[in-house]
C-alpha cells in the first residue's frame, strides 16, 4: 500500500497535467459548439449549457494553476500550492483556489437547473424564459438545497415524460436525459475526497499522497462532464466530426437534414 501511494504521490504532476488537457479540451469544445452550432429549438436551453461549461473550464484551469495540497493540523487547515501559481505568488494562489470551490458549488446547482428547465419545456411546450422559469434558475443556483435528492425527483419525472412521446422525440429526449444523468453521476466522485479529508482528520490512516489527492478527485467531474453533451447532443457532436473531418458541417448530415424541436417534441426531415 504504501509503495503505491508512493507512486502516485510521484505521478501527481503528470496526473494533473492530464486532467487539464483532457478537461480544458472538452470543455472548450462543448462550449465552442454550444455557441456556434445549437438549433433554434434549444437555444434558450443552451445558455445553461454554455454556463455551467464555462464554469467547469475555470475550475479545471485553476486546479493546475495551483495542483492543491490540504494538510490538517490541530485546529487549523493549511494549503501547499505547487501549480504554476507558486512561481507568482501566495495571493495568486488563494484567489485561483478559492475561485476554484465556488465553481464547483456553482457547477451543482446549474445542473440542477437543467434538469428543472428541462422538465419546464417538456410541460409548458415552448423554451421561452418565462418569469416562473427565471425564478427556478436563480433560486436553484444562488440559493442552497438538497441538489442530489432534486436531481433523482426530477430525472424519474423527465423519464415518466418519454412514455407520451413518439419514437423520435423519444429517442431524442432519452439522449438529453442521459448527458444529464452523466453529469449528475460524475459529481459524487468528489465524495472519496471527502472520505480521504475525514480519514486524515481522525487520523484513521496517513500517507504524503493522501494530502495531495483530496482535491484531485474533485477534478474528475468538470473534466468528464462534457464529453456526454457532445456524445449524446447530436448537432454538437456532428459540429465536432466535421471539424476533424474538414468537411463543412452540412455533409455531415449525409443525404438529409433532420431538425428537432426538442420543446415540442416534433421532428421533421428535409431531403437534400
Amino acid at each position: 500500500m504504501e509503495v503505491i501511494l508512493d507512486k502516485i504521490g510521484d505521478a501527481m504532476p503528470i496526473i494533473h497535467s492530464t486532467i487539464f488537457i483532457i478537461g480544458a479540451s472538452g470543455n472548450l469544445a462543448l462550449l465552442i459548439a454550444a455557441i456556434l452550432s445549437t438549433p433554434q429549438t434549444i437555444k434558450t436551453y443552451a445558455i445553461m449549457i454554455r454556463c455551467g461549461t464555462a464554469s467547469d473550464l475555470v475550475c479545471i484551469c485553476c486546479d493546475f494553476f495551483t495542483i492543491t495540497r490540504l494538510l490538517v493540523v490541530p485546529g487549523n487547515i493549511l494549503y501547499l500550492f505547487s501549480g504554476p501559481c507558486s512561481h507568482i505568488s501566495t495571493r495568486s494562489c488563494y484567489i485561483a483556489h478559492s475561485i476554484r470551490i465556488v465553481t464547483l458549488v456553482y457547477s451543482g446547482y446549474v445542473m440542477l437547473a437543467s434538469f428543472a428547465f428541462r422538465i419546464h419545456s417538456v410541460i409548458s411546450g415552448h423554451p421561452g424564459l418565462t418569469p416562473h422559469v427565471i425564478f427556478t434558475i436563480v433560486y436553484v443556483v444562488t440559493t442552497p438545497g438538497p441538489v442530489y435528492g432534486g436531481l433523482i425527483i426530477m430525472r424519474h419525472k423527465l423519464r415518466e415524460f418519454a412514455d407520451s412521446m413518439s419514437l423520435q422525440s423519444r429517442n431524442m429526449h432519452r439522449n438529453f436525459v442521459k448527458a444529464l444523468t452523466i453529469h449528475a453521476s460524475l459529481c459524487p466522485i468528489t465524495i472519496f475526497g471527502v472520505l480521504i479529508y475525514v480519514a486524515l482528520f481522525f487520523e484513521v490512516y496517513y500517507h504524503p499522497t493522501m494530502e495531495k489527492i483530496v482535491y484531485t478527485f474533485a477534478a474528475f467531474p468538470p473534466a468528464l462532464t462534457p464529453y456526454g453533451f457532445l456524445y449524446y447532443v447530436r448537432p454538437y457532436r456532428m459540429f465536432i466530426l466535421s471539424f476533424f473531418r474538414r468537411v463543412p458541417l452540412v455533409r455531415s448530415f449525409a443525404g438529409s437534414v433532420v431538425v428537432v424541436n426538442v420543446c415540442q417534441g416534433d421532428m421533421t426531415t428535409v431531403s437534400s
